[in-house]
């Protein structure tokens, strides 16, 4: 188990990064695995009350269809209703996207990231993340890069002095102990 502190639901986000089927055919070295991962963090996240936020390319929507049919999202984690949607122009989740804005404004300070790729996306965005002072946490299952070996590079710690490391910036943790930590889910008042 990593060494990550509890979470408060009401405090965090969970954001699911580019995990559109074309892009999990493409560029996850281990196909649609992160997605169905993802997925799973994503339902336990939205039950327990975290916000869910996902962050799509602009280049990949159909802009002549409505929103909904527009974007080819892995089924597993399609956005449900009261999820936020982002399109991106840039590599990360924050440039271009208003994310940083919408996090702010519903007082949300803890971010849980997933996404393809690692060595893009997932890294970008956590490094903004990082710059501008939120917590951090990373789903290592949860993420997914061509390259696999640069997955491992970036999500397990080694005695580097280089900063590439994701470790440096961010929590590292699974999604079973995501899940674990986010606990039982409680019943509504």
């Amino acid at each position: 188990m990593s060494d990550t502190a509890a979470i408060d639901p009401s405090r965090t986000a969970v954001l699911a990064l580019d995990f559109l089927t074309p892009i999990l055919q493409h560029y996850a070295s281990d196909g649609f695995a992160p997605g169905d991962v993802a997925a799973r963090v994503v339902d336990v996240a939205r039950a327990a009350g975290c916000a869910i936020g996902h962050v799509t390319p602009s280049m990949m929507v159909d802009h002549g269809r409505p929103l909904d049919e527009a974007v080819d999202f892995y089924p597993p984690i399609r956005p449900a209703p009261g999820d936020a949607r982002f399109l991106k122009d840039r590599i990360g989740a924050f440039a271009s996207t208003g994310l940083d804005l919408w996090l702010r404004q519903s007082g949300r300070d803890t971010l849980v990231l997933m996404g393809v790729a690692t060595s893009g996306t997932v890294l970008s965005t956590t490094r903004w993340a990082f710059d501008v002072g939120f917590r951090t946490i990373v789903v290592t299952d949860g993420c997914s890069d061509p390259d696999p070996q640069m997955h491992d590079v970036l999500t397990r710690p080694t005695e580097t002095p280089s900063w590439i490391g994701l470790w440096k910036i961010a929590e590292l943790i699974t999604a079973d102990e995501i899940i674990g930590l986010l606990g039982p889910v409680r019943p509504e008042r």
